[in-house]
């Protein structure tokens, strides 16, 4: 579409081109007016700065193809991927049988990844034979002495 208008403005500033040739040629032989040159002039300065224009937007187009679009395919990738990791991160996954309890979240909520504040307790299956192991946090007190 832009090269298509750079044909037709150089199209149109050589008929124009042509033309002021033959007014000043007409004038040269007292058969023409200046008003029918200046005339011509103008349009030929008009159709020159089209001609500018719409090479300007052929520029800006080609601009576009080579900077801007692979910049904005680049983000949008990079988007695409950003969303993917968290996706990833909406399944809660285990490497080892068992039960959950306490569980400190619901639906689209986001869990912490702070022991101190875990979104849920899993109690692992154990052989029978193995040693229970207890883990416990206590709050410290200040114990009076006197």
């Amino acid at each position: 579409m832009a090269e298509a208008s750079v044909n037709q403005a150089s199209a149109s500033l050589d008929k124009l081109s042509v033309d002021l040739d033959n007014a000043r040629t007409l004038l040269a032989r007292n058969v023409g007016t200046k008003d029918a040159v200046r005339a011509l002039e103008s349009s030929v300065s008009v159709a020159e700065a089209q001609l500018a224009a719409a090479q300007a937007q052929v520029d800006l187009a080609g601009s576009d193809l080579t900077q801007a679009l692979p910049a904005e395919r680049s983000a949008a990738e990079a988007a695409v991927e950003s969303a993917q990791v968290a996706l990833d991160k909406t399944e809660a996954r285990s490497f080892t049988d068992g039960v959950v309890t306490q569980m400190a979240m619901s639906v689209g909520s986001p869990a912490s990844q702070l022991i101190i504040n875990p979104a849920m307790v899993m109690i692992p299956d154990r052989p029978e034979d193995a040693p229970l192991r207890v883990t416990a946090g206590f709050n410290q007190v200040g114990v009076d002495s006197g």
